[in-house]
């Protein structure tokens, strides 16, 4: 059995509250971000485009048939192509330590993950049936089933 690290896909939040038209969008920090990259608040998809400044963005509202949607001030901004990427694997026995700001794996600390933390990822342990390929953002976990990405290259392998 193993251990896994999932991201949430996390980018930022909302700094503003936005309503169904709204197309400029005040957000906590840009740095994450990119033009044509499609996010997700709460159900609705935008696409990115333009990176206004380091903490407004442009988008194109109601993508991949969502709808424009309401939302508040500090709602989460999901990166769709991250959601529940299974991002590190470790045996059962490796101690991981999450904390608000880092994972730290082993103790004493052999790794520290500073871009993965309490806020955009979760560890699941007794993971059994692992693809015999796996290798990092290959696959997402959901409920026990994996799924390998569809844009995987698998150039990064060799």
């Amino acid at each position: 059995m193993s251990k896994i690290i999932i991201s949430y896909g996390v980018l930022g939040s909302l700094s503003e509250a936005l309503d169904t038209s709204e197309t400029a969008i005040d957000v906590s920090n840009t740095g994450p971000m990119y033009v044509g990259q499609v996010i997700k608040i709460d159900s609705e998809q935008l696409v990115i485009t333009e990176l206004s400044s380091e903490t407004a963005i442009k988008a194109t509202r109601a993508q991949n048939s969502t709808s424009a949607a309401v939302h508040s001030n500090g709602a989460v901004i999901y990166s769709v192509d991250q959601i529940n990427r299974v991002k590190y694997l470790y045996p059962d026995d490796k101690t991981l330590t999450v904390t608000t700001t880092e994972i730290t794996v082993g103790d004493p600390p052999e790794l520290i993950i500073a871009d993965l933390n309490s806020d955009n990822s979760t560890i699941v342990e007794n993971v059994t049936n692992t693809p015999a390929d796996y290798y990092g953002n290959k696959y997402t976990y959901v409920g026990g089933t994996w799924t390998k990405v569809s844009d995987w290259d698998a150039s990064i392998e060799s």
